[in-house]
């Protein structure tokens, strides 16, 4: 655990949870050293945090991950994540995270391994689905074969 000040007039302390034999240095060090860039008044929870330390804010897929369950937390921490705490607030914030992460319910750890697998390979056929289904969609009724040259 690191405790780091954060705010310049409403201090608040943050802490940057890890284990150390699993998460990697230079990712900690990298936390580390955005969290002490942060030059703001205050802090009043933990999506400002979320937003001063991201790399890319136009993009739309979160680069860290927010929960208040616990045993999602000890779980990313075990998978070598880095959790980041901030007093008077209930979420933490997981980084990094993957696109494989954000489709993965907390339910999943337990469920047996086969069930679990299913269930999130149903959640990425669903949203592949989803994603190019209305573009089929529209192609299947736009066509007309009158308008192919012969």
């Amino acid at each position: 655990l690191v405790k780091l000040p954060v705010g310049e007039r409403a201090k608040k302390e943050l802490v940057v949870a890890f284990i150390k034999d699993l998460a990697s240095t230079e990712l900690v060090e990298e936390i580390k050293s955005r969290i002490q860039k942060i030059d703001i008044d205050s802090v009043l929870e933990s999506g400002y945090i979320e937003q001063l330390i991201e790399d890319n804010y136009l993009s739309p897929f979160p680069q860290i991950q927010n929960t208040e369950r616990p045993d999602r937390v000890i779980s990313a921490l075990m998978e070598g994540r880095v959790a980041i705490l901030l007093d008077g607030t209930p979420f933490v914030l997981i980084a990094p995270v993957t696109f494989s992460m954000l489709l993965q319910s907390p339910e999943d750890y337990y469920e047996r391994w086969i069930p679990g697998t299913l269930l999130r390979l149903l959640r990425f056929m669903t949203a592949f689905v989803s994603l190019f289904a209305p573009a089929l969609y529209i192609s299947f009724i736009s066509f007309h074969p009158g308008l192919i040259p012969t």
